[in-house]
């Protein structure tokens, strides 16, 4: 539909002409209205007044300020508690004039709340004679009374509207004050930007860098070209002052990037990763940092404190490099990032000229600057080359269905299966069959849900070929875990002459599992570098994308086994295609419905932050015939079992993402009495036992920053999963069932909300409990999943048709955190808030129907809150009558 017939009030499309006077339209321009004129309204004027004070009981003294039209009001649960759960506030309307008296034809709060009410001596209607008039020197009296028996963090808003006319009827104005109301701990205060190390500034001045004494695993031969990077910095977009040269070249890269064909494909790639580079490099600039110190450690390694490491606020890897200045010098040193811990970097291979100089200058100050490694971008350089010029980019174009090129050669009876479960999934078998067989020249497609044995499909499939042929296998995946559990699952069937689990030399040690260790190449304790002879007398190499490009001139596997293809790259991918050639065999599992490639958003509009298997699934030959619902199964098999969720939490995705076609088999989700327990309903010790596998539990409050991070956290949603914690684990269930901590797992989009849960727990002796982002949880599993989404305001009024969720709204996230859990989903947000996502709201409305939406009562909407809106506005004047004259 036609983006130029979508409201900009309600930004709903206009049907008819009648569009400004439905109800939706109608509530929206209230509320758009309400924010537009509020600062011009707070106010008192034209010799009104309006005073609130909050009524103390027992002498009580109530933390409250008054600060541009919001009452704010802090207190403790326990203060509240002996406040008798009531705050309330006493509000005098005063008519300063000398001689005019006014009107007040109404006064009340804008919208439905079921936590402030308003309490008058008089009552209000449409009729004149209900207005009470003020003479000049008189004053009228009433009550805003706030209360909740909820006891916990929260945050509480609600506006107030006074309407007031002139005793001629010549001029009517509304004065507008809203009550804010803070349930926080005692001492709780909002975090200050403090300041920062990091200056967002390049070394212009530089005249010379000394080199690292570490040789570089690699040799630039795909360094951005000098006349593009201008043209990078700005995204591939037009700048001032451009020259005709410049517009020419900026011309040439747009045509190329316009689309990615078989014509341009490694022309197209070249460009892309040099803006996602760029794009990358200007990310790690900002925190350049500016007067630090660094410590010695056994002489030659320095250790430099990073603020925000933890976030990956600057994202610092093993085996990137960083270059170290005094302060304002014109030369800089080059050193080597040996290891990167929670707060500090160890940088080591540093010209000994500069280390000696801190030994004799302890207290120097130094400048910082992070550089980007280069070595996967020059792997994946070459690789698209190498697509291009060995023929294989063919295969990466599917245009036509062929038929298949030979008939089955080996049959695959349940009885030589490895693993016996598989002989009783049908789309299991069916994908190890076609995989064994290799029946096709293009790549075949594992489309793997949540839950559907992807990583066994594959396995079993690696097992058959090496049991029944002579093929060398590469097994490969985007990380280290991934690579990680297909070595764990191949070792029981394989000799460690057989199987190779190779590691980055730079790989923390202390993160591989012991039983891997001796199938993987470390000796002596370190991760060494396997030469080429030893890795082809390998059956089977199970390694990362990246890493396998080392061997990009020496080895040539004849299948090659893509697992968690959805999360890489293209260009990644192609560094594992690229060494196998033309003819040999191709397999790619993964889920695009779930976590992609992490890309800046710069590369993204240009295609990097799409999988090549994404891309594959785009042609016919691998799409889901809407008339069958099959997929080809020459090509693609979509494995439908779930084994992992109970029927309640897989109904939303299935729905939302997989065209319904998933089964639920899980006995374990529907045999676990946990899926029928509200679990609120043991926090706040209430008698309903009705409970349902999806639970929502909504919150009252405003997300909030720290410092200069730009991630959220949420204090009262963390408080509440601490909450929920304690009421699983004390749950009187019989042993087998009894809840450990083990079993729950905490998934929330935000990093800083993830420190925060954790101190939470912690404190509270949780720290059993795993805690992390979206991304830590892809391909995981717990029994209970506790979801923060982090993102709430306590207005109901802000104007968010449009509220930016930023990741909470990511339909890959909202898929990968709602299907991580067997038999209890728990998610802790803000309602109004979440409801602006079509996502969110199913699953709230899911939740509502089977009575499991929970906490705070905050809804925004519903018609009857609409109508009150719309009704409490209506004679809302939003703009001084005189001000229109």
């Amino acid at each position: 539909m036609d983006e130029e017939l979508r409201c900009p009030i309600c930004h709903e499309f206009r049907q008819d002409n009648q569009h400004n006077q439905t109800l939706n339209h109608r509530f929206y321009f209230a509320k758009w209205s309400y924010n537009e004129y509020r600062k011009a309204l707070i106010s008192d004027r034209h010799g009104i007044r309006l005073n609130v004070a909050p009524e103390p009981i027992n002498n009580f003294q109530i933390d409250f300020k008054y600060y541009k039209g919001k009452y704010t009001t802090k207190v403790t649960p326990e203060q509240l508690r002996l406040h008798n759960s009531t705050i309330t506030y006493k509000c005098t309307i005063q008519n300063a004039k000398k001689d005019d008296p006014v009107y007040i034809t109404s006064t009340d709060i804008i919208h439905p709340s079921s936590y402030f009410t308003t309490k008058h001596p008089h009552v209000f209607g449409d009729d004149e004679r209900s207005f009470i008039l003020l003479q000049p020197g008189e004053q009228y009296t009433f009550k805003v009374v706030f209360q909740t028996d909820i006891l916990a963090r929260a945050s509480y808003k609600i506006p107030l509207t006074c309407d007031i006319q002139t005793e001629s009827k010549k001029e009517s104005f509304t004065i507008v004050r809203s009550f804010l109301t803070l349930v926080q701990s005692q001492g709780e205060k909002d975090e200050k930007k403090g300041k920062s190390p990091f200056t967002s500034q390049p070394w212009k001045e530089v005249t010379k860098t000394v080199p690292t004494t570490k040789e570089l695993p690699y040799k630039d031969k795909y360094p951005i070209p000098g006349k593009y990077i201008k043209i990078l910095t700005y995204g591939i977009g037009a700048y001032s002052g451009m020259t005709v040269t410049e517009e020419e070249t900026l011309n040439t890269l747009s045509r190329l990037v316009a689309q990615l064909t078989r014509e341009n494909y490694n022309r197209f790639w070249h460009v892309v990763l040099w803006l996602e580079e760029r794009a990358q490099a200007l990310m790690l600039m900002k925190f350049n940092m500016q007067g630090v110190t660094m410590s010695l450690r056994d002489d030659d390694v320095l250790i430099l404190t990073v603020p925000g490491l933890a976030e990956k606020r600057p994202s610092v890897i093993v085996g990137d490099f960083i270059k170290i200045r005094i302060t304002n010098d014109h030369t800089a040193y080059k050193g080597f990032v040996g290891a990167v811990n929670e707060k500090t970097v160890e940088i080591s291979h540093v010209d000994n000229e500069l280390l000696e100089y801190i030994r004799e200058n302890p207290d120097i100050e130094l400048d910082v600057a992070f550089m980007l490694s280069r070595l996967a971008f020059e792997r994946m350089h070459a690789a698209v080359d190498k697509i291009v010029s060995s023929g294989l980019v063919a295969k990466l174009f599917p245009v036509e269905r062929r038929l298949p090129r030979s008939a089955n050669a080996h049959n695959l009876d349940n009885s030589t299966l490895f693993n016996k479960t598989i002989a009783q999934n049908p789309e299991q078998k069916n994908a190890v069959d076609k995989i064994v067989n290799n029946i096709q020249d293009i790549p075949y497609i594992v489309f793997g849900p949540p839950g559907t044995g992807k990583t066994v499909t594959i396995v079993e499939a690696i097992l058959q070929i090496k049991k029944r042929t002579k093929k060398r296998i590469l097994v490969c995946a985007p990380a280290n875990s991934a690579c990680d559990m297909l070595a764990t699952k191949l070792m029981p069937h394989c000799t460690t002459e057989e199987l190779i689990r190779i590691n980055s030399t730079t790989r923390e040690r202390t993160t591989m599992t012991e039983d891997l260790k001796e199938y993987s190449n470390m000796e002596d304790d370190e991760f060494t570098r396997v030469v080429i002879d030893r890795l082809l007398s390998y059956r089977i190499v199970v390694t990362t994308l990246t890493l396998i490009g080392r061997y990009a001139t020496g080895y040539r596997p004849d299948c090659v086994f893509i697992d968690e293809a959805a999360q890489a790259s293209e260009p990644e991918s192609d560094i594992a295609i690229a060494l196998a050639g033309v003819g040999k065999q191709v397999v790619l599992a993964g889920d695009p419905k779930q976590l992609g490639p992490m890309v800046t958003k710069s590369a993204e509009k240009f295609g990097l932050g799409k999988s090549l298997l994404e891309r594959l699934m785009e042609f016919e030959v691998y799409q889901l015939n809407r008339t069958t619902r099959n997929y080809d199964t020459n090509f693609i098999t979509m494995l439908r079992l779930n084994f992992r969720s109970h029927p309640r939490i897989l109904e939303i995705p299935n729905n939302l993402f997989y065209d319904d076609l998933l089964k639920p088999v899980s006995r374990i989700a529907l045999q676990d009495p946990i899926a029928n327990i509200p679990i609120y309903a043991k926090i706040v010790s209430s008698c309903n036992n009705n409970g349902q596998a999806i639970e929502m539990c909504a919150i009252s409050a405003k997300e909030q920053k720290e410092g200069s991070s730009p991630s959220f956290f949420n204090l009262p949603e963390a408080e509440m999963v601490g909450k929920y914690v304690k009421a699983l684990v004390n749950l009187p269930l019989a042993e087998a069932y009894k809840v450990r901590l083990d079993q729950i797992g905490v998934v929330t989009p935000y990093k800083r909300q993830v420190f925060k849960i954790k101190e939470e727990l912690m404190y509270k002796g949780y720290q059993e409990v795993e805690v992390g982002t979206t991304e830590s949880f892809q391909g995981r599993e717990k029994r209970i999943i506790i979801i923060s989404t982090v993102r709430a305001q306590h207005s109901l009024l802000l104007h968010d048709r449009k509220y930016d969720l930023g990741f909470v709204k990511n339909d890959q996230r909202f898929n990968v955190a709602i299907t991580r859990a067997i038999s209890k989903l728990i998610v802790i947000g803000n309602t109004p808030v979440l409801r602006t996502d079509h996502k969110w709201n199913r699953f709230i409305q899911a939740c509502e129907e089977h009575n499991t939406c929970f906490g705070h009562q905050l809804e925004n909407s519903s018609n009857v809150f609409k109508t009150g809106v719309v009704k409490r506005t209506k004679r809302f004047k939003s703009k001084d009558d005189q001000y229109h004259r």
